[in-house]
């Protein structure tokens, strides 16, 4: 994945980069106190089914740079369910996410970042949406290059756009606690264990 620094929405995101093809770097654009975080949750969340409290983890995607500090791929977050509400007829679905920590084999680290409305879609979603195609990332350089390393199994090995998408239909608001909540009027807001999030600061 190649994301890049970006404004939209009163979020402003602060990306790491990839080599190209498959040779992954931890690169950070001037820390300005907030980052972005692509990862894969381990379990299902559906807007007013899995009710507010709720905790809930995801795996980092791909190693991140986090105030001057490596955070490597796989790295667990650690969060809760902050806002939860099923759409009805007259009202939307709202879901928001908050993790609360990060943590890997040698640290950890305390973060305050939600769940936006970002994802990266799969190969195949993206193709469906662009006609020139995607760069693949990845995850396994040739061995013979000398710098192979076998993917870690936590983290799905699904090919993924490098290129980011917004959910579709799906709108989002902050609150005065800055609370970072997700709104969609069409239909109720899922999440799925296979596509990776974007998590980043309301800030």
């Amino acid at each position: 994945m190649l994301p890049r620094a970006m404004v939209e929405n009163s979020i402003l995101i602060v990306t790491c980069s990839v080599g190209s093809w498959g040779q992954p770097q931890a690169v950070t654009a001037p820390v300005i106190g907030v980052q972005e975080f692509p990862v894969v949750f381990q379990s299902s969340v559906t807007a007013g089914k899995t009710p507010v409290g709720t905790k809930i983890q995801a795996k980092l995607s791909i190693a991140t740079r986090l105030n001057g500090t490596v955070v490597p791929r796989n790295a667990g977050f650690s969060g809760e369910i902050v806002v939860s509400q099923a759409r009805t007829k007259n009202q939307p679905s709202l879901l928001g996410v908050r993790m609360n920590s990060v943590s890997w084999k040698n640290g950890s680290a305390p973060v305050k970042v939600f769940l936006t409305f970002w994802f990266y879609p799969s190969i195949a979603e993206s193709l469906q949406n662009s006609q020139s195609g995607p760069v693949v990332w990845n995850s396994n350089p040739d061995p013979a290059s000398g710098e192979y390393e076998p993917s870690p199994p936590d983290v799905p090995n699904t090919p993924t756009s490098q290129h980011r998408e917004k959910m579709k239909d799906v709108d989002s608001e902050r609150t005065g606690d800055e609370t970072f909540t997700l709104i969609c009027k069409q239909h109720n807001l899922k999440l799925d264990r296979s596509t990776t999030y974007v998590l980043g600061s309301s800030r």
